[in-house]
């Protein structure tokens, strides 16, 4: 019954944010069509490089959210063009990414309601962690921050290319042994192996 009632939160909170978004005739790009494939590119990439091994349900959840409602009520103009025309969006928030936080706050109107609360029936602190997980994946976005973390993950990955590079071709041998399903009998010692080679970050 659980599981029912949660597929059912899950298919209104689909559809109301499918409701926020504006028609394609009036945003031909940013509308609901690019936020379902958005998503769909997302639930690929959880399966290509198994998420679950490092991402927790909750956070999966969180990312998939975002994806889904990142550009929810988007008006068709860019940033810059909202703040020099001194739109009420820019003006809201003080010319700070004023869509991908007006995206946020929308995303957030939703989930706080009862019928549409996917995020309802976690703990409180779960909830602030799902809630600082989605703000992030949204604010960054805005092109101003998502070419600052591109430079980190370039970084990350001139740092620990050697680590990478090995476990590319750990997880081409995991696929190769299993038959694309998810094989209990390989994920400990592939759990194991990702665990030893975690990659070191930037500080």
């Amino acid at each position: 019954a659980a599981t029912e009632d949660m597929n059912i939160t899950i298919a209104n909170f689909v559809m109301a944010v499918n409701a926020g978004y504006a028609e394609k005739s009036l945003v031909p790009y940013h509308n609901f069509a690019h936020a379902v494939d958005v998503a769909v590119t997302l639930h690929h990439l959880f399966r290509k490089v198994h998420a679950a091994y490092f991402l927790s349900r909750h956070e999966r959840l969180a990312l998939m959210a975002s994806a889904l409602a990142h550009d929810i009520g988007h008006l068709g103009f860019t940033n810059d063009f909202l703040i020099n025309t001194l739109d009420e969006v820019a003006l809201r928030y003080n010319d700070s990414s004023p869509m991908e936080s007006m995206h946020c706050a929308k995303l957030f109107e939703i989930v706080s309601k009862p019928g549409t609360g996917i995020f309802g029936s976690m703990e409180p602190s779960i909830q602030r962690e799902v809630r600082r997980v989605c703000v992030e994946a949204i604010l960054h976005t805005d092109n101003q921050r998502h070419f600052a973390m591109v430079k980190d993950l370039e970084m990350t990955w001139d740092m620990n290319h050697d680590i990478f590079s090995a476990q590319h071709v750990s997880d081409d041998s995991d696929d190769s042994e299993s038959s694309g399903g998810e094989s209990s009998g390989s994920d400990a010692p592939r759990r194991q192996r990702r665990a030893a080679a975690r990659p070191k970050t930037t500080p």
